[in-house]
């Protein structure tokens, strides 16, 4: 697993979830390890973060990884999320459940279930794998520019659907159960 790309809704203040502010980035240098761009970008976007909402422990691995890889910012981005991260996942996983899930808590089932405004099935790249698979289409010596061009607006659609999906379920939550709050948020 070499991460490539991060992508953050950021809300600057509590009272104002509904104009997140997007951040994200993109390593398209084709000649370099990807690692260490990736950790010192997302550590500058996330060292003054009061908290990190994520979905499931795939992220929380990735940063232990680049930690013990000895990637610079590493051992600071694992300890961040450890100390702030809140896994939304874990909220909902066994506390919430819609039929509409169609009994999977993949993010990919409850986001449509939550908030029917907000989907991947119109995107190009829907799914984790599917954007590691383009991403390796983009480093292909043989891919053309114009194509290069394009997977890269694809894998960035994709990576801002995935961040702001955490929001979307937040206020998919909120709306269908005025107060509710996630455990431990």
């Amino acid at each position: 697993r070499v991460p490539f790309q991060w992508s953050l809704h950021v809300i600057p203040d509590a009272d104002s979830p509904d104009t997140p502010e997007w951040r994200d980035y993109l390593h398209t240098d084709v000649n370099q390890d990807p690692r260490v761009a990736f950790a010192a970008t997302l550590w500058e976007a996330v060292q003054d973060c009061e908290s990190l909402v994520f979905y499931s422990d795939y992220d929380v691995t990735t940063l232990k990884m680049l930690r013990d890889a000895g990637v610079p910012f590493g051992h600071e981005l694992y300890n961040k999320i450890k100390a702030v991260g809140f896994d939304l996942y874990r909220a909902i996983k066994g506390k919430t459940y819609w039929s509409s899930f169609n009994g999977s808590y993949s993010i990919k089932n409850v986001l449509p279930a939550v908030n029917p405004a907000v989907s991947y099935k119109t995107l190009n790249v829907q799914n984790g794998a599917v954007a590691v698979q383009v991403y390796e289409e983009y480093l292909d010596p043989a891919t053309t520019n114009e194509r290069r061009a394009a997977i890269i607006d694809d894998l960035r659609e994709y990576c801002q659907l995935d961040t702001y999906a955490m929001l979307a379920l937040y206020q998919g939550f909120r709306a269908a159960a005025p107060g509710w709050a996630p455990a431990n948020a």
